[in-house]
């Protein structure tokens, strides 16, 4: 514990007598860049729209958002890079069948474990869905397409 002192105090004297600049302790957290699909301009990977075409950057059809190279409108995986584009089309869970385990047996949380949620599941089943209503809200959810598997993907109509 001394020690820790010691070596807390030594840190704070080289700063304050700048014979250690502050600057090169300061960490930045790298920030993730992809690229819009729509027209192709560098955007953070947690951007929701475009600041150049006013688009969200997934949405579009003519960039690959990894390596900014061409790609045709219907490409699943761009032909540079090898990255999957339609993202959609390849995760989540199917909505029909998520929306049929929760009306026949959303009182055991089965839709909440096909779509990875085990944990509400075990809750969902130990309650009986909530009585009733969080099978209820749940269902209204699948329906509105608000509902999202455990990773966050939306439900795909295969």
């Amino acid at each position: 514990m001394i020690a820790l002192k010691k070596i807390i105090f030594n840190f704070k004297f080289l700063i304050e007598k700048k014979i250690v600049p502050l600057q090169k302790f300061k960490f930045k957290l790298k920030e993730k860049i992809m690229y819009c699909r729509n027209c192709g301009v560098e955007v953070s990977e947690n951007a929701v729209m475009c600041v150049s075409c006013g688009v969200p950057p997934k949405e579009g059809r003519k960039y690959c958002y990894n390596c900014k190279a061409e790609t045709a409108p219907d490409a699943k995986i761009c032909v540079k890079c090898g990255v999957a584009l339609d993202s959609e089309s390849l995760e989540g869970k199917d909505w029909l069948t998520t929306l049929l385990l929760c009306w026949l047996l959303g009182f055991l949380g089965v839709h909440r474990f096909y779509t990875g949620h085990t944990g509400i599941g075990v809750v969902q089943l130990l309650t009986l869905g909530g009585c009733g209503i969080w099978v209820l809200v749940d269902l209204i959810m699948i329906l509105t397409k608000k509902f999202t598997d455990a990773k966050g993907n939306k439900l795909v109509k295969k």
